[in-house]
């Protein structure tokens, strides 16, 4: 069995989205996909999605998803490290100099990735 969590249609107009919707729902039945409608958010003017508030001519950082990266402890691991590095780079677009900014922090991990070849597994590096 699989499970599909998303679609998110955009539309022009109400007749569009109205078409959109059906087409989709059309593919899905003959594919033998079904839809659970209680989960479904239709003619919506503002969604999160994946971390954004994406709304008609806007995209916005949902600030709910940004609080793990403003606590973010000191990374610990070279895991640790790529994941506050992938976290972060979710949101380069709304950070200007955003690489200039997370150089430093990409050199150290390319460093302290090269230097441990061969000590640990490469998941288990410890920073410190």
């Amino acid at each position: 069995m699989v499970y599909v969590d998303d679609f998110v249609i955009f539309s022009n107009s109400v007749e569009e989205h109205i078409d959109r919707v059906d087409e989709i729902l059309q593919t899905l039945g003959d594919a033998g996909v079904s839809v659970n409608f209680e989960k479904c958010k239709l003619f919506s003017k503002s969604i999160t999605y994946l971390g954004h508030i994406i709304q008609p001519g806007r995209l916005e950082i949902d600030r709910a998803h940004t609080v793990s990266i403003r606590n973010a402890e000191p990374s610990t691991t070279v895991t640790a490290r790529r994941s506050f590095l992938g976290a972060a780079n979710v949101y380069r677009r709304f950070i200007r100099g955003f690489s200039k900014i997370a150089a430093p922090l990409y050199n150290l991990l390319k460093s302290l990735t090269e230097s441990a070849r061969g000590k640990k597994s490469k998941h288990e590096v410890v920073i410190g």
